[in-house]
């Protein structure tokens, strides 16, 4: 199936992991084989898109990474993306949990400085930091914490990509939302 078929150009993707694989997911749900992707960082979209191929079984012989476009198609649809993926693997529950904990001063989804250092000292202990859910150096990398997402019995953090994809992955998540009181004199 071509893109004028379905009635679409290409695909904009960001920096976002989860946002490129619903990308991703939307193309090979439309059974396009050579779909084009718009990208922010072109070499980023590559990890995320090898990762992808490694993790999800598709249908894509040759897509073409282009740099940004703003009128290309950006699919915001995450639940027919989470029922539309088809693994190629199952991951057994061999950790508790794993997190990821962003700060106030790095994100407006991020938690002050106290509550980071109090949470981050239990989750440590036994738990698997993601880490970042942007910004990767390698596609094996993303790979080793996927598979560390998958294969844990929960995800507990920040709103950000592996929050998403943790129900990908079938995992329940918890966020970290910080609520701030009002100060009071």
């Amino acid at each position: 199936m071509s893109f004028t078929e379905c009635n679409v150009e290409g695909y904009r993707i960001t920096d976002a992991v989860s946002q490129a694989f619903r990308q991703f997911t939307h193309a090979n749900y439309s059974k396009i084989e050579n779909p084009i992707f718009y990208c922010d960082t072109i070499e980023q979209v590559k990890i995320f898109y090898k990762a992808y191929i490694t993790l999800f079984k598709t249908q894509f012989k040759t897509p073409v990474f282009n740099g940004w476009n703003d009128q290309a198609l950006y699919i915001r649809d995450s639940e027919k993306f989470n029922r539309s993926v088809n693994l190629k693997r199952t991951f057994n529950k061999e950790y508790n949990y794993c997190y990821s904990l962003a700060k106030k001063e790095n994100t407006h989804k991020g938690i002050d400085d106290t509550a980071y250092e109090h949470l981050l000292n239990i989750f440590k202990k036994d738990g698997h930091d993601l880490g970042d859910s942007r910004n990767f150096v390698s596609v094996d990398q993303l790979i080793h914490k996927l598979t560390v997402l998958a294969s844990s019995q929960i995800y507990v953090g920040t709103n950000c990509s592996w929050l998403y994809l943790a129900e990908v992955f079938k995992i329940p998540a918890i966020n970290t939302h910080q609520w701030m009181y009002p100060e009071r004199d």
